[in-house]
């Protein structure tokens, strides 16, 4: 057997995933335990009388351990926090368990509780989990308060506890399920830096993390922003300070692995530091064992983010096989490493920086040799780059598709280019100078001058670089089990040949062939189905919090969004200001119409000015491509309104005013009705407004912005609507809208309410809700259900929410 040790990890990974997925008791843990012991003795026995079956025992124990692994961390790391505690006070003591990070007037940290206080009484806590502590600072100078303290340090604090949000739009980051893999469960929100003490606490954690604070000002000293957060990053690990518009362009461009401490890095150190240890004349024993104790203490330094652990645990354990002179293949090693982690962590399985730097690791030390040879290049560096980048690039695709929904082929040319550029210069010149600085400060700054000057002229090109929308595209695998698939067909592509001239009989290989034609046909077909077959429009309510977004996709691939959503961002003193304030359109629908594959709008709507409809476009437009942007007849009304069209004359998007009924085939399924509403005498933006009146298939909607019960009346009279499918309910919810005359004119089947959890306007009224349960009208909610699919099809709809019920 070639490779036992990685058959070994893929037992254990077999029991460490199905123990995530699955809940047992302890006494069946035990048992299971007991079964495991058994197969391990097995297997021993069996070994000694030379039998095969010995390695098949031993799996099967390996995989029963890990399931018990992860089951007992699951244990130790659950919850003791009773459900009753849900948005009340309590106060928490504990300590510091992460750098807290200052950003405007929020200071977010972790920390490792060990009791709570609830209705006078104090409770110990024994499990592991952690807490998130958000705490909003009153004063300019609460935030060097909040800088000073450290990791380790012992913490007492008074705040209101709650669960983090959870992702309520499907393929978007989900915030919650995040921190449920690192057993952070409770958010406390302290509302006063008065309600937080905090004392010494553990002094050999608050002594390195004030050492790592004056590596860090050491790098402020020498670089201005933002070269300073990227030098932070590459050398320190810390990405907290990396500017915003270079982590953005870097992602577009697949080079995000280079903004995190990685192989890459400690490939780089080791060679680095390999060489000035030869020519200091040290032993080849002292040289390994130096290295080794600097790897991890660097890995320690960096804060052991998985990529870096992962390269740690094998370039120790790949240097003391030579000094043992015991020949240990590299993939061996990988397969040990990824043992050692998920024994210190099992959730690192779900850990996305685990996961591409396991596979990509493995791609490279298996499929090297094997693509080398087929490419049709001369033998040298250029051939051993390329073959490089194909490999990772390939091997990294499935992963970052499916989890951040987009790719740039433009990362294939860049990966070739910048990672030579960065390896061999960037980084051993960065950690030079930063050396440097420590014996020659003014020589130093010189140094670090010229680079900057050097990365303006690269970042500028990057940033030029992601200009070129032709090479982004967007969208994403369904789930993980395509992703999977995706993986084993790209294995089989490397192993084909090796199969067809393997010693093999002729008709096991006529077998695998004859598979490998029936899966690559029901592919195609399956491509074909999806791409032109497949007539199923769908309707999505986007959950924008406290506002409106609605993504249509008709049987014919046409595409429109009615509103965007939007939160304001009150003007705030300079020191409050946030690095990245959160914006709907960024942040929410624009990574939502990537999930869905779309980088172009054939139609844009805003039905009225308010913010909460109008505000996503702002940042939305600069992203995605335009074919026709629909207004209402007094457009612009409002300063936002204003500079709404200011971004669509720059872009020259073609505007339509809607001031009379205008009907839009979109295909030939779908028919959408432009309604306006001009209530006179009113201020109101819901009064001068316009509703939308959608046929699909036979399914009727209709779509009323936020208009009120005076412009409801007047749809009503002016344009005798016919009957409905489903409504989308007016202005979120509001007692002024959503009438019992217009519920009994219209007949909906089914009702929607886009509105934010827990609103200052509490949304939607209780008057509301009575009408429509009065009615029967079965009741979607963004707020409770997440986003809200309509699938339509010729034979009918179907109604669905994303978030479990």
């Amino acid at each position: 057997m070639r490779y036992p040790m990685l058959i070994v990890a893929f037992g254990w990974l077999v029991g460490l995933y199905t123990a995530s997925t699955i809940s047992i008791s302890k006494t069946i843990l035990i048992l299971l335990l007991l079964i495991s012991m058994v197969f391990f003795f097995m297997s021993l026995f069996v070994y000694y009388r030379k039998a095969k079956l010995w390695f098949l025992f031993f799996i099967i124990a390996i995989c029963l351990t890990g399931f018990i692994r992860m089951d007992w961390y699951q244990i130790e790391h659950q919850s003791q926090f009773p459900e009753e505690i849900m948005n009340q006070p309590i106060g928490l003591k504990g300590y510091i368990d992460s750098k807290p990070i200052v950003d405007g007037d929020l200071v977010k940290l972790m920390i490792e509780p060990i009791s709570y206080q609830w209705n006078n009484k104090e409770y110990s806590l024994e499990t592991k989990e952690k807490v998130l502590v958000y705490l909003f600072l009153q004063e300019e100078y609460e935030q060097q308060i909040a800088s000073t303290w450290k990791k380790g340090m012992g913490i007492k604090l008074i705040g209101e506890i709650g669960t983090p949000s959870s992702a309520g739009n499907p393929g978007l980051f989900d915030y919650q399920a995040y921190l449920a893999q690192k057993t952070i469960y409770w958010k406390v929100n302290v509302e006063d830096i008065s309600k937080i003490k905090v004392s010494s606490g553990k002094a050999l954690f608050v002594s390195f993390s004030s050492f790592k604070e004056k590596l860090l000002r050491q790098i402020d000293l020498l670089f201005n922003d933002p070269y300073s957060g990227f030098i932070k990053a590459i050398l320190l690990g810390e990405r907290h300070d990396l500017s915003e518009d270079i982590r953005h362009d870097f992602s577009i461009l697949g080079l995000s692995h280079l903004l995190a401490i990685s192989g890459l890095h400690l490939s780089t150190l080791s060679l680095m530091l390999y060489w000035l240890l030869t020519k200091m004349r040290v032993t080849h024993e002292n040289t390994v064992t130096i290295i080794s104790i600097f790897l991890i203490g660097y890995m320690l330094l960096t804060g052991a983010s998985a990529s870096v652990v992962r390269a740690t645990i094998m370039t120790v354990l790949m240097f003391y096989g030579l000094i043992w002179k015991q020949s240990i293949s590299a993939l061996q090693v990988l397969g040990i490493a990824f043992i050692f982690m998920t024994l210190y962590n099992p959730m690192w399985i779900y850990d996305i920086g685990f996961q591409l730097s396991m596979i990509i690791t493995f791609s490279i030390l298996w499929g090297f040799t094997i693509l080398i040879e087929k490419l049709p290049m001369k033998d040298g560096m250029l051939k051993k780059a390329l073959t490089l980048v194909i490999i990772t690039q390939t091997a990294s695709f499935p992963f970052v598709f499916y989890y951040f929904h987009q790719y740039s082929l433009l990362s294939w040319l860049l990966n070739l280019l910048v990672v030579p550029l960065f390896s061999m210069f960037i980084f051993p010149v960065a950690l030079l100078i930063y050396l440097l600085s420590f014996l020659f400060f003014p020589l130093s700054h010189f140094f670090a001058s010229i680079l900057s000057e050097l990365l303006t002229i690269l970042f500028q090109w990057m940033h030029w670089s992601t200009s070129f929308s032709f090479f982004h595209f967007y969208g994403g695998v369904s789930s993980f089990f395509w992703t999977i698939m995706i993986y084993i067909l790209f294995s089989w592509v490397l192993l084909r040949r090796k199969v067809k001239e393997a010693f093999i009989s002729f008709n096991l290989k006529k077998i695998i062939f004859w598979s490998e034609k029936v899966v690559f046909l029901l592919l195609i077909l399956t491509i074909i189905w999806v791409g032109f077959f497949n007539e199923e429009g769908v309707i999505i309510v986007i959950d924008v919090g406290q506002g409106d977004s609605i993504l249509i996709q008709t049987p014919g691939h046409y595409e429109v969004l009615i509103d965007s959503g939007g939160k304001i961002n009150f003007e705030k003193e300079e020191w409050r200001k946030r690095k990245d304030p959160f914006d709907i359109g960024e942040d929410v629908v624009l990574p939502f119409l990537h999930t869905r594959g779309l980088s172009k709008l054939d139609l844009a709507i805003v039905t009225h000015e308010d913010y909460d409809h109008i505000g996503g476009y702002l940042s939305i437009i600069d992203d995605i491509k335009i074919g026709t942007f629909v207004v209402s007849s007094e457009f612009p009304r409002t300063k936002y309104g204003e500079e709404l069209q200011d971004k669509l004359n720059e872009k020259n998007i073609n505007i339509v005013h809607i001031n009379h009924q205008k009907t839009v085939q979109l295909d030939k399924h779908t028919q959408m009705l432009f309604l306006p509403v001009d209530v006179e005498l009113s201020s109101k933006e819901n009064n001068h407004s316009f509703a939308v009146y959608l046929k699909m298939y036979q399914t009727k909607m209709l779509f009323s912005g936020d208009i009120e019960s005076d412009g409801e009346q007047q749809l009503l009279e002016q344009y005798g609507l016919p009957t409905v499918d489903i409504l989308k309910i007016g202005h979120h919810g509001s007692n002024t809208s959503t009438s019992k005359i217009w519920l009994d004119a219209l007949e909906p089947k089914a009702a929607i309410i886009s509105v934010g959890l827990n609103n200052l306007y509490h949304h939607p009224s209780a008057e509301v809700i009575n009408r429509l349960q009065i009615h029967e009208i079965p009741i979607w909610r963004t707020d409770l259900d997440g986003a809200v699919f309509v699938h339509i099809e010729e034979d009918g709809y179907k109604v669905e929410g994303t978030k479990a019920k």
